[in-house]
């Protein structure tokens, strides 16, 4: 293993300068690729309903309401939740209750 990483440092080290920039500027755009889409997804639980938040101008889109599941939401959006069933606790202090 040791063999592989020593080939690669030997291999990049023996490459112009045009081609090292050019191989660091894919990797470097790949992992901004990778930072991107995973900023830009957002999930909403089976049991809620969402809407979009625009971050920047603080603008709410209310036309579309997201279900369960993964959305595709953007870099400056947010997601606002809110519970899609109706919650009641009751205090009793009857025995039967």
């Amino acid at each position: 293993m040791d063999d592989c990483f020593e080939d690669c440092a030997e291999s990049f080290g023996r490459m112009s300068a045009g081609k090292r920039c050019c191989l660091l500027s894919l990797c470097l755009g790949f992992v901004a690729l990778i930072v991107y889409i995973a900023v830009a997804i957002e999930g909403v639980e089976p049991t809620e309903y969402a809407i979009i938040r625009n971050n920047l101008t603080q603008d709410i889109n209310q036309e579309e309401v997201l279900e369960g599941g993964l959305h595709w939401v953007g870099l400056f959006y947010s997601l606002i939740h809110f519970p899609s069933i109706h919650k009641s606790i009751e205090f009793s202090s009857d025995a039967s209750a």
